[in-house]
């Protein structure tokens, strides 16, 4: 029997040739199975009966990277060379693709399998076989450090020496092995000889290096976006990652949720806790919004898609997600489905708005004319004066709607506002009476804003009414402003808030404050808190409309039991232009002879005003429409000194029929009329220059001191 043998044991664990000898058979065997599981160079002693030439071995398994395991057998008490179990075991070796080598410490004698030569670059018919020839084909920078360890193995005793390095190729290249061997002892412990394996897993370490740069990489982007990626066990009781995003957005340690899984069920807000645990632990996947509360009690909305990992055959061997903070999302929508709102509200309310003031304006004139035939003294007289004041109350409550709807005519110009914040101290202070205290903030060198100065003004008071009503036992108001410089990451989460440069106006109070189910409603039109009697709903609204107008935004902040602040943001204005109003005072009534071409589609309207202007001597033409208007003034050869048309008629417009018109007759002089101007000629509401208006609701001396005004500076 030969001292050297080998065997190779295959995938299915059974010995290819097996040794006669059932003992040595399984002990192969066992070894193999052993080799597999550890995945690791295994080796034990064997015995035989004391009848047996050769009674004691040593054997050494070697699982190799396709699942097969070569098995030496080494008889240690008679041990000679055999050039068949050489050949042999050369056999197997080669089958593995491991190298092989012997090692004779007392002579100093080595023996290298083919692949050994072919490992380190040598030829076996030029190179002899040494300690020092292995030696030099270790790389420079671990020889020192890999001889010294070899060199203390041998001396202390040991029976195993195993070590990972660089080796120099035969092409110049470099490798990465793993070498392995077994010593040989006498019985007093001195090393006779060493047999060894030695493997070349440079691909298998590349394949380690790019995995964990893989890994790395993957780790930096996980901590360098918002997001939060996951990994679950197939039955979600253990967490295999989380990326650090989950600090910052979960509020609480990565750590915490490996140690306890459940803390992320326990995060989920309990009302979203039913339509999310039934989609756990998510074998075919989710896409779900649901809310969670953060250790300090913030709420925050997350969007988490999951999606099941599977192996090579089918089977669910992980679950990932990717989870997303959309609070800053739900925030816009929400902000913009308020602002739809609104507007859809302010749609209705300038619509209503316009048609009740061509009534108030027939209603107003209509009471004139009866006015001016009762006594001054008569009961009569006093029962037309509640008319007039109820119907120019009404006419108030349009002028708010309209101001909500964006829709009433202002006349913007550069102003500061600390000087408008000044010249309204003293107002604001008879306001809100002596139990409140005002207290100006005003940063100098503030820029300028294009504003409407009389609706600023109002929105001033609006807000201290507001302001005084939420302290009725004494408080403080502040004004405050300042510049402020909108950046994109700002803008993204305010819907109506552009980048740009921004003058700050905040009316803050230390009142009551305002419930977050109040808050969502405070801009509705004829919403309010107030007892019956004590408000219309329309202050805060008609704010609304007046700053929206100016493209601004206005903004509230509430805590209940501290106060409320209102900010207001106005775009910054380096240029502008500035209205002179006509005075259209009852006292500038006058009269006069010129041609006045009428045209209104609201018949009892449209007959006031003729009949307001025919009193006062001026030739009236009227037309029911624009194509009405057309024909009336092709059949009127005359000249006609000024066209008073409304702005919104069917079919043609007022402001087409004046194009068309002073085509023909360019002397004429137009003045638009309009319960709302969502128009072209006042383009967001805001009055051009050239553009004669007069708004409904108006009364008798209204309209003929804005006609005989025009008529006159055309002379």
């Amino acid at each position: 029997m030969p001292p050297l043998e080998a065997w190779l044991v295959d995938r299915q664990g059974q010995v290819v040739d097996p040794p006669e000898e059932p003992a040595l058979a399984e002990a192969i065997r066992e070894l193999a199975r052993e080799a597999v599981a550890t995945r690791a160079v295994q080796a034990r002693d064997f015995k035989r009966e004391a009848s047996a030439d050769l009674k004691a071995a040593r054997l050494v398994a070697r699982p190799a990277s396709n699942g097969e395991v070569a098995v030496a057998v080494m008889w240690t008490d008679g041990l000679h060379d055999t050039e068949n179990s050489l050949s042999r075991y050369e056999l197997v070796l080669r089958a593995t693709r491991d190298a092989v080598w012997e090692w004779n410490i007392t002579t100093q004698e080595a023996w290298w399998s083919q692949r050994q030569y072919e490992m380190l670059g040598y030829r076996p018919e030029s190179t002899k076989p040494s300690y020092e020839a292995w030696v030099a084909r270790v790389h420079p920078d671990d020889v020192q450090r890999v001889t010294a360890e070899f060199e203390a193995t041998v001396a202390s005793g040991a029976l195993t020496w195993q070590d990972e390095f660089r080796f120099l190729r035969g092409d110049g290249g470099v490798g990465v092995a793993l070498d392995r061997g077994y010593i040989e002892r006498d019985d007093q412990g001195r090393p006779l000889r060493m047999i060894g394996v030695m493997s070349d897993i440079t691909e298998e370490r590349a394949s380690v290096a790019a995995l964990a740069a893989s890994e790395g990489l993957l780790r930096q982007l996980a901590s360098a976006i918002d997001e939060v990626f996951w990994l679950i066990n197939p039955s979600g009781t253990q967490v295999l990652y989380v990326s650090p995003g989950y600090e910052r957005i979960w509020g609480r340690t990565c750590q915490s949720v490996y140690d306890d899984p459940k803390s992320f069920i326990e995060a989920i807000h309990e009302d979203d806790r039913p339509q999310v645990l039934p989609l756990l632990p998510a074998h075919v996947g989710y896409d779900v919004v649901y809310r969670i509360r953060r250790p300090n009690g913030d709420l925050l909305w997350i969007h988490d898609r999951a999606f099941p990992v599977h192996d090579a055959q089918g089977n669910v061997v992980r679950i990932a997600g990717v989870a997303t903070d959309i609070t800053a999302q739900r925030n816009l929508e929400e902000q913009l489905l308020q602002s739809q709102k609104l507007e859809s509200i302010g749609r209705l309310a300038g619509g209503i708005a316009h048609d009740f003031n061509n009534l108030l304006t027939v209603i107003l004139a209509s009471t004139e004319f009866a006015m001016r035939r009762v006594s001054e003294d008569g009961v009569a007289r006093a029962d037309l004066e509640l008319v007039r004041d109820a119907a120019q109350r009404a006419a108030h409550l349009t002028s708010q709607l309209l101001a909500f709807a964006r829709r009433q005519v202002s006349a913007p110009q550069l102003l500061d506002l600390n000087e408008l914040a000044r010249r309204v101290d003293g107002l604001l202070r008879r306001v809100i009476g002596e139990h409140v205290q005002l207290r100006t903030v005003l940063h100098p060198g503030l820029h300028q804003v294009l504003v409407d100065r009389g609706q600023m003004e109002q929105v001033l008071v609006n807000l201290a009414v507001n302001a005084r009503d939420a302290m009725p036992e004494g408080g403080r108001l502040t004004l405050e402003t300042g510049n402020l410089s909108i950046e994109r990451t700002y803008s993204t989460t305010h819907a109506n808030v552009d980048v740009g440069e921004y003058v700050m106006l905040a009316v803050s109070d230390t009142g009551a404050g305002i419930a977050p189910d109040v808050l969502e409603h405070i801009f509705e039109p004829f919403f309010t808190t107030k007892m019956p009697g004590r408000g219309t709903g329309l202050g805060l609204a008609t704010c609304y409309g007046t700053i929206r107008q100016a493209r601004g935004e206005i903004l509230v902040y509430s805590e209940i039991g501290k106060g409320t602040t209102f900010k207001i943001l106005l775009p910054r204005a380096l240029a502008g232009p500035v209205h002179d109003k006509v005075d259209a005072s009852p006292q500038r009534s006058r009269r006069g002879a010129e041609t006045v071409l009428v045209v209104e589609d609201d018949a009892l309207l449209r007959g006031v005003a003729a009949r307001i202007l025919r009193e006062q001597g001026y030739q009236v033409l009227e037309a029911v429409s624009g194509g009405d208007a057309l024909n009336v003034a092709e059949g009127h050869p005359a000249p006609i000194h000024l066209l008073l048309t409304d702005v919104v008629m069917p079919q043609l417009s007022g402001n087409e029929l004046a194009r068309r018109l002073l085509a023909q007759r360019p002397t004429m002089r137009v003045v638009y009329t309009s319960g709302y101007t969502e128009n072209a000629i006042a383009q967001h509401g805001v009055l051009e220059p050239h553009v004669d208006f007069l708004p409904k609701p108006y009364v008798a001396a209204t309209l003929l001191a804005k006609v005989r005004d025009v008529l006159d500076a055309s002379r």
